[in-house]
C-alpha cells in the first residue's frame, strides 16, 4: 500500500511539472499574444506579418481587457514601414486627409500579402479590384484596355493600377496646378515602359516607336515645353487604351480623323493618315528608308566636298606661305628630323586615340554615327584604339632611350626640366598682357608655357598607358587589387582623356596654329623657326649661342667645345648656303644692347 501512494505522489509530481513547463514555454514562445489568442483567432497566419511581429507590436495601447469597451487605437504602420510612410506624404492621397485611403484601405488589416501572392490585395490581378473601391468609373475603363487584358493572360510586364500610379509617392508632377508638369509626368510613365528594349523586343514587332514619337514635332515640342503639343494620352487615351485594330481605338483607321481634330481642325483623312509610329505598308516603309539613305550620304557627300575644297584652299595657300617663308627666312633649328618623326607620331596616334576612344562614350554623337556608317564598327574601332595605344606606348619608350642615350637627348631633356626662373618669366609675362610690364621677359630654348606641356604630356601618358592596360587585361588584376581598382581606372582614363584632349586644343594648339602674335609656326612640318622668330621668343637662348660665337672667334673655346644646341645652329646655317659670321655679325650690327650685353658677358 505504502509503495502505491508513493507511485501515485511520484506521477502525480511529474504531471504537475510538465503541466508548469508547457506554461512556461507557452509565455516564452507567444508571450503577450497568448492572452490575446484566448479571445480572438490568430488573424495574421498567411500575412506577411505572421511570426514576424507579434500583435503588441502594431496594437501598442492595449494592455488590458479594456480596450473591449474602449477599442482598439488606429495602428501607426510608419513605426516599421518608415520610408513608405515619409513617400506617401508627397502622393495625392495624403493631401485628401481624412477622405483619402489609409494603409488598411490598400494592403488589409491582418492578412497583409506580398504582391506576388495572387490573393494579395495588390496582386496584378486584385489591384484594380481595390483600387475600384474608390476610383469605380477609372478602374471600369482600364479593364476593357489592352493593358488589362494582358495582366489577365499572365503577361508580366502588362502595366496595372500600381505600376503607371506609383503607390506610396505618386504625384502628378513637380507642381500639381501645373498642366505641363502633369503632362510630363503622363509622358514618362508611358515611356518608362514603350521604350524598354527587352519589353520592346518582346512583344512588338518593330521597335523606335517611342523615339519615332520623340523625334517628331509632338515630341521636340513636348520637351520644349508646349502645352499644347499632343502627347501619348492624347492620341491613346488615358486608361481605355485599345489596339489599333480595335474600332473603339482613338487611333483606329475609323477613328484617327476625330482623334486629330480635338487638336487640328479641320485635319482630313490624309492628314490624319500621315502621322505614325511606323510606315503602313512595305512600299511606305522602302520609301523612307530610302529617302532617308540619299540625304545622309547628301549631306556626308556635298558637305564633304565643301570641306575638301576648303581644306585645299588652306593647305595650297599654306604651302606657298611656307615656300616664301622658307626662301626668305634665316632657319633656326627647333627639332632634328629624328624629333620631327617622333612628333608626327604622336600626333596620329593620339588624335586617333581620341576619336576611337571618344566615339565609344559617345556613341550617338553625329561624328560617331559618321565613322561607323562607313564601315568602322566596333571591332574595328576597338583594335584602331589598340593599336594607336601600342605605337604610342612604342613611340614614349623610344623617346625615353633617346633621352638618356643620345646626347641631343639629353641637351633637350635638361633643357626642358623645371627652374625657378620659370616661374619668374610665368609671372612676368602675365604682368605683360595685363599692363603691368613694359616688355615681355627673354626665354631660353623651351619657355614656362613648352615646359608644363611636356611634363603634362610625360604624366599624361603614364597614366592613360597604365589605366589602358588595366581595361584591355581586366582579368589580370586578379585578386591582389581592391575591388574598386578596375572601376577607378575607367573613370581615370576617361577624364584623363578629356583633359588631354582639351589641353591640345585649347593650349598647344593655340601657341603652334592661332596666336595672333605670331604667323603659324611650321617647326611641326621641318623642324625649324625663322632666325626672327627665334630671336624675339627665345632671347635668352639667342644670347648664350651669340657668347658661343663669340668665344669660338676669339680663341677661348674649340668648336667641339661647343653645347649640342649651338653646334646644331651652325650646322643648319651652313646647310642652308648660310655663314654664321655674317649672320650673327648682323644681328649685332642691328641691335647696339644686344652687342653691348654679349661684350659684357664675354668674360664671365
Amino acid at each position: 500500500m505504502n509503495v502505491v501512494r508513493v507511485e501515485k505522489k511520484y506521477f502525480s509530481g511529474i504531471r504537475w511539472t510538465a503541466i508548469l513547463i508547457m506554461i512556461l514555454q507557452a509565455c516564452l514562445l507567444y508571450g503577450q499574444d497568448f492572452e490575446c489568442l484566448d479571445c480572438h483567432d490568430d488573424f495574421t497566419e498567411g500575412s506577411v506579418h505572421h511570426g514576424v511581429v507579434s500583435c503588441g507590436s502594431c496594437h501598442e495601447d492595449v494592455v488590458d481587457e479594456m480596450h473591449m469597451e474602449e477599442g482598439a487605437a488606429a495602428v501607426d504602420c510608419g513605426l516599421c514601414h518608415y520610408d513608405q510612410s515619409i513617400l506617401s506624404k508627397s502622393s495625392m492621397h495624403f493631401h485628401l486627409g481624412e477622405d483619402g485611403p489609409s494603409c488598411l484601405d490598400c494592403h488589409d488589416y491582418h492578412q497583409v500579402k506580398y504582391r506576388s501572392y495572387s490573393d494579395s490585395r495588390i496582386s496584378n490581378l486584385q489591384i484594380p479590384g481595390t483600387c475600384g473601391e474608390c476610383h469605380g468609373d477609372v478602374v471600369e475603363e482600364y479593364m476593357q484596355s489592352i493593358h488589362w487584358n494582358s495582366a489577365k493572360r499572365g503577361i508580366k510586364e502588362a502595366p496595372v493600377c500600381n505600376d503607371c500610379h506609383i503607390a506610396h509617392n505618386y504625384h502628378p508632377g513637380a507642381d500639381p496646378n501645373s498642366l505641363i508638369d502633369m503632362r510630363l509626368f503622363q509622358e514618362e510613365t508611358c515611356i518608362r515602359c514603350h521604350e524598354d528594349p527587352v519589353i520592346q523586343k518582346k512583344y512588338y514587332k518593330l521597335e523606335g516607336q517611342t523615339y519615332s514619337y520623340q523625334d517628331s514635332y509632338h515630341g521636340l515640342a513636348v520637351m520644349r515645353g508646349d502645352e499644347k503639343a499632343a502627347m501619348c494620352v492624347d492620341c491613346h487615351g488615358v486608361h481605355k487604351i485599345l489596339p489599333a485594330d480595335n474600332p473603339e481605338s482613338s487611333v483606329h483607321t475609323e477613328q484617327i480623323v476625330n482623334t486629330c481634330s480635338s487638336c487640328h481642325q479641320g485635319a482630313t483623312f490624309t492628314f490624319a493618315h500621315s502621322y505614325t509610329h511606323r510606315a503602313h505598308n512595305e512600299q511606305a516603309q522602302l520609301i523612307t528608308y530610302w529617302v532617308r539613305t540619299i540625304y545622309f550620304w547628301l549631306i556626308v557627300v556635298v558637305i564633304g566636298g565643301m570641306l575638301l575644297h576648303n581644306l585645299l584652299i588652306t593647305f595650297s595657300h599654306l604651302a606657298r606661305e611656307r615656300r616664301i617663308r622658307k626662301a626668305e627666312m634665316i632657319p633656326i633649328p627647333r627639332f632634328t628630323n629624328n624629333e620631327v618623326i617622333q612628333h608626327w607620331l604622336l600626333l596620329t596616334t593620339f588624335i586617333l586615340l581620341a576619336i576611337t576612344g571618344f566615339m565609344l562614350r559617345m556613341p550617338e554623337s553625329i561624328w560617331a554615327k559618321a565613322l561607323t556608317a562607313v564601315g568602322i564598327n566596333e571591332f574595328m574601332r576597338q583594335w584602331i584604339h589598340r593599336v594607336s595605344a601600342i605605337l604610342m606606348i612604342i613611340t614614349g619608350a623610344y623617346h625615353v632611350y633617346y633621352l638618356i642615350l643620345t646626347r641631343r637627348g639629353r641637351d633637350v631633356l635638361i633643357s626642358l626640366f623645371p627652374r625657378l626662373i620659370d616661374v619668374t618669366t610665368a609671372l612676368q609675362n602675365i604682368a605683360y598682357y595685363l599692363g603691368l610690364r613694359k616688355n615681355k621677359p627673354e626665354f631660353d630654348q623651351y619657355d614656362y608655357a613648352e615646359k608644363a606641356e611636356y611634363w603634362a604630356l610625360i604624366w599624361g601618358t603614364l597614366v592613360m598607358g597604365a589605366t589602358g592596360f588595366v581595361l584591355w587585361f581586366p582579368t589580370l588584376v586578379g585578386d591582389w587589387a581592391p575591388m574598386w581598382f578596375i572601376k577607378v581606372a575607367e573613370i581615370i582614363h576617361y577624364y584623363e582623356a578629356i583633359l588631354a584632349t582639351l589641353a591640345i586644343i585649347v593650349w598647344h594648339w593655340f601657341f603652334v596654329l592661332f596666336n595672333p602674335e605670331t604667323k603659324m609656326s611650321y617647326a611641326w612640318l621641318d623642324g625649324k623657326v625663322s632666325l626672327h622668330d627665334f630671336e624675339h621668343h627665345h632671347m635668352r637662348r639667342f644670347k648664350y649661342i651669340l657668347l658661343e660665337w663669340m668665344r669660338l672667334k676669339k680663341g677661348r673655346i674649340d668648336k667641339v667645345e661647343m653645347t649640342p644646341y649651338t653646334k646644331l645652329v651652325f650646322q643648319t646655317l651652313e646647310d642652308h648656303k648660310y655663314q654664321p659670321d655674317e649672320v650673327f655679325n648682323r644681328v649685332l650690327e642691328e641691335d647696339p644692347k644686344l652687342k653691348e650685353w654679349v661684350e659684357m658677358n664675354l668674360d664671365r
